[in-house]
């Protein structure tokens, strides 16, 4: 059986060896891109929040975050296709986890001054990191088949630490075996690699009231999953790219009169 099942990878990854293979999400990408340019700023980076936001998020994140922490960090946005249907990749980590055991979340961690050369690389290093991609099953390699889309304004995790999303798409291949099979992903870390369909996400938002917080929020969005409610940062880094960007690319019949 387990010959079988290595043989089926080998035939996979020779079907995908092209470097012009794609999955579904390449008819999308056009509307993608123009509709990143349009948000990015004179920086190329893409707001997530309004000014007076940022303004207002920045002030309070003086108020928790110590003056000597120069720490910063980033996660992975990626898109990916899974049967045909646009998604977003997420884990559910360990539960055995000193900090956030259990929560939905991106793949995503501390910038390393030793091996990162921007938050760009350390999206990609924590992705290869938590996921442990399947070497067989992504030709020539994980990180040829992903496409680094942009980088947004960073939010502060409640630590105050600057968190800097990357949205990036997986551009083969089109994920029809199991999820295990390309992301078994490293136990010490995560509990569960899946991918959540765009549309799905879109339509089962909901928010839930906080207790009391240093950025005196009142109230944050809550995403329900097979695997747990995706809520807190990611939902928050979330919100903002599935009204702005997700929604009207993929499910633009989604309508909505909610704002970012």
């Amino acid at each position: 059986m387990g010959k079988c099942k290595s043989m089926m990878m080998i035939l996979l990854v020779r079907h995908h060896s092209d470097g012009r293979a794609s999955t579904s999400l390449q008819k999308f990408y056009p509307r993608l891109l123009e509709l990143l340019n349009q948000l990015k700023d004179k920086d190329g980076v893409i707001p997530l929040l309004t000014t007076k936001q940022q303004d207002e998020m920045k002030a309070r994140t003086i108020q928790v975050k110590p003056s000597d922490d120069r720490r910063r960090a980033a996660v992975l946005v990626l898109l990916c296709s899974v049967h045909d249907e646009p998604s977003i990749l997420l884990t559910k980590r360990a539960a055995h986890l000193t900090n956030h055991a259990a929560e939905m979340a991106f793949v995503g961690g501390h910038y390393d001054d030793e091996s990162d050369r921007s938050l760009m690389d350390t999206a990609l290093r924590e992705a290869h990191e938590e996921l442990l991609p399947n070497p067989q099953l992504f030709s020539p390699s994980f990180r040829a088949c992903v496409q680094i889309l942009g980088e947004c304004t960073p939010l502060p995790s409640l630590r105050g630490i600057p968190v800097t999303p990357v949205i990036a798409m997986l551009e083969r291949p089109d994920l029809t075996l199991p999820l295990k099979d390309y992301f078994p992903g490293d136990p010490s870390e995560v509990d569960t690699v899946l991918a959540v369909s765009i549309r799905d996400l879109i339509q089962k938002e909901t928010t839930h009231q906080l207790p009391d917080n240093p950025f005196r929020l009142v109230d944050a969005p809550v995403y329900p999953t097979p695997h747990g409610d995706v809520w807190g940062l990611t939902a928050y880094i979330l919100r903002p790219l599935l009204r702005r960007i997700f929604r009207p690319t993929f499910a633009p019949e989604e309508s909505s009169s909610t704002s970012v």
